[in-house]
């Protein structure tokens, strides 16, 4: 999915020159994670793959975009280096989002005996609770800089 988004975004970007393509991105991100918090005790395949191509369309449409702008801010010499830190700062911070999402699961999963299935769901479902939250608080912050660049 990010494959095809990415650079159709690309050009949206490049069109619009707004975050548009990121907004978008992050709404569907947020509609595929809220699917996953509704249905998550009747997830069937179907479900799952539908919400995973919405959260990777979502994805496709903010990543290469956000990289594009942070780059547009840097002198061109400069411009390698920024790619090498933005991937860097991607593999951090996925490295760091799978640790909390694994001790928010252990935590629920802990004291339960031989009953992990429920403490994994309950798991899961309080950081789908967590990612909703960040995903509304990036959709905060993209209205903020869409209103300010709408402004200019």
């Amino acid at each position: 999915m990010g494959a095809i988004s990415a650079p159709i975004s690309g050009l949206v970007l490049d069109k619009v020159r707004s975050v548009s393509p990121i907004v978008f991105g992050v709404v569907f991100q947020t509609v595929a994670t809220l699917l996953f918090f509704i249905t998550i005790q009747h997830l069937t395949t179907p479900i799952i793959i539908g919400g995973y191509m919405l959260y990777m369309l979502g994805n496709g449409l903010t990543f290469s975009n956000i990289l594009t702008l942070g780059l547009n801010g840097l002198e061109e010499s400069l411009q390698n280096s920024g790619i090498t830190v933005y991937n860097s700062i991607q593999q951090f911070a996925g490295a760091m989002g799978t640790s909390i999402v694994s001790s928010i699961i252990a935590v629920a999963q802990y004291g339960r005996g031989d009953d992990k299935l429920t403490g994994t769901t309950i798991g899961t479902y309080n950081s789908l609770i967590l990612i909703i939250f960040s995903l509304v608080v990036t959709l905060y912050f993209c209205g903020k800089v869409y209103k300010i660049k709408n402004k200019d």
